[in-house]
């Protein structure tokens, strides 16, 4: 699952990422974490965490260079339920 642990890192980075607004941030930390439970099925997973990022995609707040990155994931994350 090469692929899901190179989207976790780009979850991690935008994290890091100091000019991401703090509620942002929260919200990225709960992806994180919804995506690292082996316990989830990660179909379901994966489908709440694109809920989550279309939401902070809409935070008024955030950056475009950012926004384009929570895209960029949101579209990885289409490509990984296939594989599933």
């Amino acid at each position: 699952m090469e692929t899901l642990n190179e989207l976790i890192e780009l979850i991690v980075e935008l994290t890091d990422d100091k000019s991401v607004p703090r509620n942002v941030k929260d919200k990225l930390n709960l992806v994180n974490n919804i995506l690292t439970d082996n316990s989830r099925d990660k179909n379901i997973s994966i489908n709440e965490v694109k809920d989550i990022l279309a939401d902070i995609s809409e935070d008024q707040n955030l950056q475009t260079f950012s926004r384009t990155q929570l895209w960029n994931i949101s579209s990885m994350l289409e490509e990984i339920i296939p594989k599933l």
